[in-house]
């Protein structure tokens, strides 16, 4: 299934107990029209407070129900603000997350000195004169295959933090500035540790060689912290 939704009222696409979140209420509406327990699986998580217009699920059900028909039943169920845009029968072995092979991600900046409210969930404000040539010349260092330790949460440098960037690129079209992403995988908090970064840039706060160093010495770092989580999306998985 290919959801989207207004991540601003749930605490993450993952399940958590007594929270309200993406993967809980969608396993609750499908269990329920199934007719027993389900588990679903998601192309990777959202933190809390992001959104996403093309994110990826899979589950599998017993209940025989045309796809259109199940359509239905499941956004006749959900709250508004999740929505499951389209259903397609796939192979048992079939894996939402596994089987991802790039993911894209946006993050939103709004520079102009009023956000109307159609839009105020979904930007970052930051009415500041940006360097946008700066802040691209930070992106294309990006890509590529990089240790990006420096980028991800205390937890998340466990384990491996080395991630494949495929592009990165910042654009503006009038008051709103885009920073556009896709990679292979996305450590926690990174896209907006990775924007706020670049942000700095453009802003005349940080310098292009200690960004650099950032990549090349990987290592806890507090010149970047993360960005609000309402300017980010998650576009689209590719497959």
């Amino acid at each position: 299934m290919v959801v989207q939704y207004d991540g601003t009222d749930f605490a993450g696409w993952q399940i958590q107990p007594g929270r309200p979140t993406i993967q809980g209420r969608l396993t609750e509406v499908l269990g329920r029209i199934d007719g027993g327990p389900v588990t679903i699986d998601g192309s990777g998580r959202t933190d809390a407070g992001v959104h996403a217009l093309g994110q990826v699920a899979s589950s599998h059900t017993d209940k025989p129900m045309a796809l259109d028909e199940l359509q239905r039943a499941l956004n006749g169920h959900l709250p508004a603000a999740i929505r499951v845009m389209q259903l397609e029968e796939v192979e048992e072995r079939f894996h939402a997350r596994r089987n991802a092979r790039l993911k894209h991600y946006r993050y939103q900046i709004f520079l102009g000195a009023v956000v109307s409210p159609f839009i105020h969930r979904y930007v970052w404000h930051s009415p500041r004169p940006l360097d946008l040539a700066g802040m691209n010349e930070g992106a294309r260092l990006l890509t590529g295959e990089h240790d990006f330790a420096s980028f991800a949460c205390g937890a998340e440098r466990a384990g491996s933090t080395i991630r494949r960037i495929e592009s990165a690129h910042w654009s503006v079209e009038g008051e709103l500035v885009s920073f556009t992403i896709a990679g292979d995988g996305f450590l926690r908090s990174m896209v907006r540790r990775l924007s706020s970064g670049l942000y700095a840039l453009g802003r005349g706060k940080l310098e292009l060689r200690d960004f650099a160093d950032l990549l090349d010495r990987p290592r806890p770092n507090n010149l970047t912290p993360s960005l609000p989580a309402r300017g980010l999306t998650l576009m689209k998985v590719d497959y």
